[in-house]
């Protein structure tokens, strides 16, 4: 018996063939070599468009075309961290089992862009209830390209996290039950801007209001949705900059941002 996920991926296929989207298993390539195939005596439509693949150095795999299917996969995803396709495609659910199984993000933007503005993120835990993994997994399949570490030192965890994020590209995340005393230390660290997450809403509007690289979350307090929403937030705006207001007393140089 076939499996759910292939049957509907040759639907898909056969219904975006008729719509000259891609080519029909077994049809001659000749058709994808013309630019346009003519209808009728004045009428012109595109022809089929393939996609094609691009890798780069960060792990990040491009794939440009209306249409993404397995056989437009690389033979090996190996080291491939996050997949960028068009805004409009159309994504099969083989090629989304695939990449969930595989543990690999996917960003929909420019297929003209290689650098969607999702910064890296650094999630440490310390003495934490919640289970950091399933956390990292979901971030995965938004897109984000996310490094995991386990710490058994609060010191340690917040001086490992001030040092990603204190350079200007990174944003960090500590889930811990001791909460109040890792946003004081690494408020200590040069660079460093900790915001102790409550809600969020109150994370978007702190986030925006100290230009704050690291959440700190107490997950004693807080279960797996409301860090999920709380992690969201804060992600959703990027690398901030400090404002301007803080830069003198916070010792903030020139090349923080």
């Amino acid at each position: 018996m076939a499996e759910p996920s292939k049957d509907i991926e040759r639907v898909v296929r056969e219904v975006l063939a008729e719509l000259g989207v891609v080519s029909k298993p077994g049809s001659a390539p000749a058709a994808a070599a013309s630019a346009s195939t003519t209808v009728g005596p004045s009428v012109a439509r595109p022809g089929p468009r393939r996609v094609g693949a691009a890798s780069t150095a960060d792990g990040q795999l491009v794939l440009c075309g209306r249409t993404i299917t397995l056989a437009d996969l690389p033979d090996r995803l190996d080291g491939v961290r996050r997949v960028v396709v068009a805004t409009g495609a159309v994504i099969t659910p083989s090629v989304q089992d695939e990449l969930t199984r595989r543990g690999i993000g996917m960003v929909r933007a420019d297929p003209q862009s290689t650098n969607p503005e999702r910064p890296p993120v650094v999630i440490a835990s310390m003495d934490s209830p919640l289970d950091a993994d399933l956390l990292v997994k979901a971030l995965q399949t938004e897109g984000y390209a996310v490094e995991s570490r386990h710490n058994d030192c609060l010191i340690r965890a917040t001086d490992e996290l001030a040092k990603e994020v204190a350079g200007g590209r990174s944003l960090g995340v500590l889930l811990t039950r001791h909460a109040a005393a890792a946003v004081c230390l690494a408020n200590r660290q040069p660079g460093v801007r900790a915001i102790r997450g409550t809600s969020p809403e109150a994370v978007s509007a702190d986030s925006a209001a100290l230009g704050a690289n690291l959440l700190i979350v107490d997950t004693s307090a807080a279960g797996f949705f409301a860090v999920r929403q709380m992690v969201g937030r804060f992600l959703r705006g990027g690398v901030r900059e400090c404002p301007e207001v803080f830069r003198k007393r916070l010792s903030v140089d020139s090349t923080d941002k």
